[in-house]
């Protein structure tokens, strides 16, 4: 199925200082993805939560510690996706490979509402895009006692 125009949402919990900001606040795209021989639509297979997923088959948060506690402390799920190697999620059919390469990123956090909070052109970048969401739902919860802001904001 294409992409086609969808709604974007206005000012909110969207990503204000990335470059791949033009996504922000549209739909994510729902091609499949397979693990192992299950085969289904992204937010079937990643369930509820908010996820970055990062075209690749490499763990990047496992060579960088403040990536790492950005997304234990947010509560956000790195999923890698990629056509071929041992990604996370296998891109058996090539579309998200073909989206990811179309809109010239290399990430993007997807909302628990399935809406984009922002993409990154280059790896470098996911820190600045996590440490923005992790700021935008702290501006929406102030709580200190609430353990994953991400799960119980947005």
């Amino acid at each position: 199925m294409p992409v086609t125009a969808l709604p974007v949402l206005g000012d909110g919990v969207t990503a204000q200082d990335t470059d791949g900001g033009r996504l922000r606040g549209t739909l994510a795209p729902q091609f499949p993805v397979r693990i192992g021989a299950h085969s289904d639509l992204l937010d079937e297979v990643t369930g509820f939560g908010s996820v970055l997923l990062v075209r690749g088959d490499t763990d990047v948060a496992q060579a960088d510690p403040t990536l790492q506690r950005l997304l234990d402390s947010t509560g956000v799920r790195l999923k890698t996706v990629e056509e071929t190697g041992a990604p996370d999620l296998l891109d058996a059919t090539g579309q998200w490979t073909r989206w990811f390469h179309g809109q010239n990123i290399s990430a993007v956090l997807v909302r628990p509402d399935h809406y984009i909070f922002g993409g990154v052109t280059d790896n470098t970048q996911l820190t600045d895009l996590l440490s923005e969401y992790r700021d935008r739902l702290r501006t929406l919860d102030p709580s200190p006692t609430s353990p994953h802001p991400a799960t119980t904001t947005v």
